[in-house]
């Protein structure tokens, strides 16, 4: 026998009909009729179904969904958010990888399904930096994954009157040299050190992120940009998790 999750898959009508009952039970019979595209007879089939199966029982209200039919539907619908973010930027994710980002938030990638690409072309190499510094610069309050070196940033945080806070890869530290600014410098910027394989920039307006290429490299040249509030709740927390996994750079340098 096929797991709920995918024996409701697998058919369209079971699906739409099991979702009817979730929306906002009890619900009768008549309503989920109106609620699902398909004939008299295959909607009572689903139903008869899914009360088979565990997913849904009908009482004397109307038809309720029981735990496994409200995680069957919750799971199917984190699937279609992630689909719906595949496929709004399909040719990114056909050569971008996600292996850095934490399992559940590849789970979660559903949150980015509104994310655009911006590539910069060969004529001018350094848009997108130049576009993440102006959202460092422009930012109230950012959050910023560095995986790599850009002066443009660096410059962008100095020039922000914002609430800036920084997770710097290791190696950035050859490139900038942490442990000769004051204690007062580190502090006022935010910056801690600790393992980064993604490119993040979030505010409250706007995430920018950006994924290794399939070979590992870095990607300076193309970022997803997502404007929604999922989007940004979902930066903010993958920030979070490297923040509280980071360390101070004193506490690196002096190491």
């Amino acid at each position: 026998m096929n797991a709920p999750t995918e024996h409701v898959a697998a058919s369209d009508v079971r699906t739409q009909t099991l979702s009817a009952v979730v929306e906002d039970p009890p619900v009768g019979t008549p309503t989920v009729l109106e609620r699902v595209g398909a004939s008299r007879s295959a909607v009572y089939e689903a139903l008869a179904d899914l009360e088979d199966r565990g997913c849904a029982h009908e009482a004397e209200s109307g038809w309720r969904p029981t735990g496994v039919g409200e995680a069957v539907v919750d799971a199917l619908s984190l699937t279609e958010r992630v689909d719906e973010a595949l496929t709004a930027a399909p040719e990114y994710w056909r050569t971008h990888t996600t292996e850095p980002l934490p399992q559940r938030f590849r789970q979660q990638l559903g949150a980015l399904a509104d994310a655009e690409t911006m590539c910069a072309p060969d004529a001018d190499p350094g848009r997108t930096v130049r576009a993440v510094a102006e959202h460092i610069r422009g930012a109230e309050r950012v959050d910023v994954l560095a995986p790599v070196y850009h002066h443009e940033y660096g410059g962008a945080v100095a020039e922000s009157d914002g609430d800036v806070r920084m997770v710097l890869a290791p190696s950035v530290l050859t490139d900038v040299d942490l442990a000769a600014q004051s204690a007062s410098d580190v502090a006022g910027t935010g910056i801690r050190i600790g393992p980064v394989g993604v490119g993040l920039a979030v505010s409250d307006e706007a995430l920018y992120l950006s994924t290794p290429a399939l070979d590992g490299d870095y990607d300076a040249r193309t970022e997803l940009v997502a404007e929604s509030a999922a989007a940004v709740a979902w930066g903010r927390r993958l920030f979070e998790t490297h923040w509280d996994d980071a360390d101070p750079p004193e506490r690196v340098t002096s190491s």
